[in-house]
């Protein structure tokens, strides 16, 4: 795979209401920061070419979570009735996995990874 596969923008917008924005100063990375609940956040930032993304969680302005992954496949916008939820499909030479953090009906981290 040559690039990192991204919902669209009106993606994000539906699911979350955020528009992607490109980082000051760096061509190709973009970003959202996802309202969650009680000061929590959800900081999403990706680099197609690079195939990398970073999600942190963040409370009260403090990280809780951070996580960075390279060999990235897709970065997906997940809406369906009331389940909201940002999910990474990676996949590399020696492992492979998918990252989902359901933001509603409740908050949900799930990192599944498998040995190539």
């Amino acid at each position: 795979m040559d690039s990192l596969f991204v919902s669209p923008d009106d993606a994000w917008l539906d699911a979350f209401g955020v528009w992607p924005e490109p980082f000051e100063g760096e061509d190709f990375v973009f970003g959202v920061v996802i309202p969650v609940r009680d000061g929590a956040d959800l900081h999403v930032s990706w680099c197609p070419p690079a195939r990398s993304v970073r999600l942190r969680a963040t409370r009260d302005g403090r990280d809780v979570i951070d996580v960075y992954r390279e060999q990235s496949c897709r970065l997906l916008a997940f809406a369906h009735r009331d389940v909201r939820a940002v999910v990474l499909e990676y996949e590399g030479v020696e492992a492979k996995g998918e990252l989902a953090v359901l933001l509603a009906p409740e908050l949900l981290w799930t990192d599944k990874l498998l040995r190539g």
